[in-house]
């Protein structure tokens, strides 16, 4: 079984409520709470539909199987870092692993960790790791960042759950998310 939980969430959206609201032209701050909740509902809907972070944030990734040479894609790409990698036993007892016993390939989009070969860990692994393109707005790519933009703005005027439509409306976002989007097999 894997699950994924977020431990931390990003410190600051990719678009900022000015940005938001520059885009929008609104000029009072009477709308100020609607497009602050677009902002981050919005973020929400785009690192989904992508698979990816867009503001540096800290996962915990539960796994009972290891891949293939012992291999594990890490979600939520691009990697950062890997902070910890543990063992947990049936009794809940953990062991940390040392660094030495796993590689980081953060090359990879997605990152992996894979396990040095004689490592056969007896019971779940719980890796915690940090993803994202960084910790501030302008670290997020451009694209992204504009399709952020037309689905806040898509909310502020339809006042439409993405979730209604079944894609990331308005038209055009998905052209520039695609070459974003995690492709899962």
């Amino acid at each position: 079984m894997t699950a994924l939980e977020r431990l931390a969430g990003p410190a600051s959206e990719p678009v900022t409520l000015a940005e938001a609201k520059a885009f929008l032209r609104i000029e009072t701050d009477a709308e100020d709470a609607l497009v602050t909740a677009l902002i981050a509902a919005s973020r929400e809907a785009l690192e989904g539909w992508t698979g990816r972070a867009l503001i540096t944030q800290s996962w915990r990734l539960w796994r009972d199987t290891i891949g293939p040479g012992g291999a594990i894609v890490l979600p939520r790409p691009p990697l950062i870092a890997v902070s910890e990698v543990a063992v947990v036993a049936a009794d809940g007892t953990e062991s940390l692993l040392a660094p030495a016993s796993y590689l980081i390939d953060g090359q990879k989009d997605p990152g992996r960790l894979v396990l040095a070969p004689l490592v056969h860990p007896a019971g779940r692994l719980r890796i915690d790791f940090t993803a994202g393109y960084g910790p501030a707005a302008a670290d997020v790519p451009a694209p992204l960042r504009q399709a952020l933009r037309l689905l806040i703005a898509d909310g502020f005027e339809t006042r439409t759950p993405v979730a209604a439509t079944g894609t990331l409306a308005p038209f055009g976002n998905e052209a520039l998310i695609a070459p974003y989007r995690v492709v899962r097999l």
